[in-house]
C-alpha cells in the first residue's frame, strides 16, 4: 500500500524554494484568468457549516474558552465569505488561496497533518462554462508545472448517485461502494454488493461502472446500463462538458472516467482528479459543490479544484535542478559597493546570486559550493569566473 507522510523534518519532504516555485507558477496562472486570493487566519472558530467532523480537525480553547480550529481547507471558508461577507459581490465570484491546511490523517495511506494547497473557487454560476473554466484552468495548471505524462480523469457523481438510489443501500453503504469504485476494487466491491442484497440488476451496473474509463465511448457504453432520468441527465452534462473541452485544445488530456466518485456528501456533479506516473496520489482535485455555500447562508452554485503543493513540489525541484544557476560574488569589504552594484545587475538578467559575506576559504568554499548548488563562483574584482580553488573557469 502506498503510504504518503510529510512532515517538516521528513527526508521527502519539498523544500521550500520548491513549494514556493510551484506555487508561483500556480499563482501566475490564477491571476491571468482573474481570480483574486483570498487569505484566511489559521485559527478559525469552530463553525457546523464545515464539511469536517471535530474529529477530523485540531482544535484548541481560546482566552475566553471558546474553541478554535486549525483551518481544515479553504473551499469551506471561500464559501463562508462569499455566503456572509461577500453576499452584496456581483457573481460569479473568483476567488484563489495558497495555503496550509491542518487535518488529522483519515485517507488510506496519507498521513499528512499539514496539507498545502493552492486552488481556485467560481461561486454563484453553473452550467457548462463554469465547469469547462475550472477544468481548463487545472488543465493548464498540469501543464504550466510542467509535469510529464500528466492526465485528469473526469466524472460525474449524478450517475453513481442515481445507481445506488436503488440500491437501498444504507447510507454507509453508499460510501463504501463509492470508495471502492474509487479504488478499482471490483472483488471487494462484488462481496459487498452480495451481503447487502443488492439485486442483481443494479449490482451488474455497478460493477460495471468499474469499466466506464476511457473517451467518449463510455457515455454510451453507460447508457445502456440505466434508464434512470438523473443518471441520463448526469451523462447528459458531462456530455456537453467534454464538448466544449473538446474545442479547447487543452494541453493536458482529460480522461473520462464515472468512478470519480469519492467524497459523495460533499460533490453534486462533475468530480475530476488529476495524476502523474511519478505519484501514487492524485495530485489535483475538484469538481462542483452547489450545496456547501448554503451550509453557511444563501444557496449558491460553485465549482473549484486544488492542486497538492506537497506532491508536486518534489517533481518540480527534480526537474527544475539542473536548470538552476546560482552564483556566489565574492569582494573584499573595501569594495561592498561594487559588489552590490555588480549583484544588482546580474540579478536583473535573471541569475540567482548569492554573497560571499563569511569571506570562505577555499576548503570551505568547495563544501558550501556542493551543499547550495553553486554553479560558478565571481570575483567581482575581476569580473571573472572561478572555481573555489581560484582557478579561472
Amino acid at each position: 500500500m502506498n503510504e504518503l507522510s510529510l512532515c517538516a523534518n521528513s527526508p521527502t519532504s519539498p523544500s521550500p524554494p520548491a513549494s514556493l516555485a510551484a506555487e508561483g507558477v500556480l499563482r501566475s496562472l490564477f491571476r491571468g484568468w482573474a481570480y483574486i486570493e483570498a487569505r484566511f487566519d489559521i485559527l478559525q472558530p469552530m463553525n457546523d457549516g464545515r464539511p469536517y467532523d471535530l474529529d477530523q480537525t485540531y482544535n484548541v480553547a481560546d482566552e475566553t474558552g471558546g474553541m478554535l480550529s486549525l483551518r481544515p481547507d479553504f473551499t469551506s471558508l471561500v464559501a463562508q465569505e462569499a455566503a456572509t461577507m461577500g453576499r452584496g459581490i456581483i457573481r460569479p465570484l473568483r476567488r484563489s488561496y495558497c495555503g496550509t491546511a491542518f487535518r488529522k490523517p483519515d485517507r488510506a495511506g496519507d498521513r499528512r497533518r499539514e496539507i498545502r494547497q493552492s486552488g481556485v473557487e467560481l461561486i454563484g454560476t453553473s452550467g457548462p462554462l463554469a465547469d469547462a473554466e475550472i477544468v481548463t484552468l487545472a488543465s493548464e495548471g498540469l501543464a504550466a508545472l510542467q509535469l510529464k505524462d500528466a492526465q485528469i480523469h473526469l466524472g460525474h457523481v449524478g450517475f453513481v448517485h442515481a445507481l445506488l438510489r436503488s440500491s437501498n443501500l444504507t447510507e454507509e453503504g453508499k460510501t463504501t461502494v463509492c470508495n471502492l469504485l474509487a479504488r478499482h476494487d471490483r472483488t471487494a466491491l462484488a462481496i459487498v454488493l452480495t451481503n447487502q442484497g443488492v439485486s442483481r440488476k443494479t449490482a451488474v451496473a455497478l460493477g460495471a461502472v468499474l469499466d466506464l474509463v476511457g473517451s467518449t465511448d463510455v457515455l454510451d457504453q453507460a447508457r445502456r446500463l440505466t434508464r434512470d432520468p438523473d443518471a441520463l441527465r448526469a451523462l447528459e452534462q458531462l456530455e456537453e462538458l467534454i464538448a466544449l473541452l473538446s474545442r479547447s485544445e487543452l494541453p493536458v488530456p482529460v480522461i473520462i472516467d464515472l468512478t470519480e466518485v469519492r467524497d459523495r456528501s460533499y460533490y453534486t456533479g462533475i468530480r475530476f482528479e488529476g495524476f502523474v506516473p511519478a505519484s501514487g496520489f492524485p495530485i489535483l482535485r475538484g469538481g462542483r459543490y452547489d450545496e456547501l455555500v448554503q451550509q453557511f447562508g444563501k444557496a449558491e452554485p460553485a465549482v473549484g479544484c486544488a492542486f497538492e503543493i506537497d506532491l508536486i513540489a518534489p517533481m518540480v525541484a527534480e526537474k527544475g535542478t539542473a536548470d538552476i544557476k546560482t552564483i556566489l560574488l565574492r569582494s573584499p569589504a573595501n569594495r561592498w559597493t561594487e559588489l552590490m552594484m555588480q549583484a544588482r545587475a546580474l540579478r536583473a538578467q535573471g541569475h540567482r546570486i548569492a554573497l560571499d559575506v563569511s569571506s570562505l576559504p577555499p576548503d570551505q568554499l568547495n563544501a558550501y559550493r556542493s551543499a547550495y548548488g553553486i554553479s560558478r563562483v565571481l570575483e567581482s574584482e575581476s569580473n571573472e569566473a572561478l572555481d573555489a580553488k581560484g582557478d579561472q573557469r
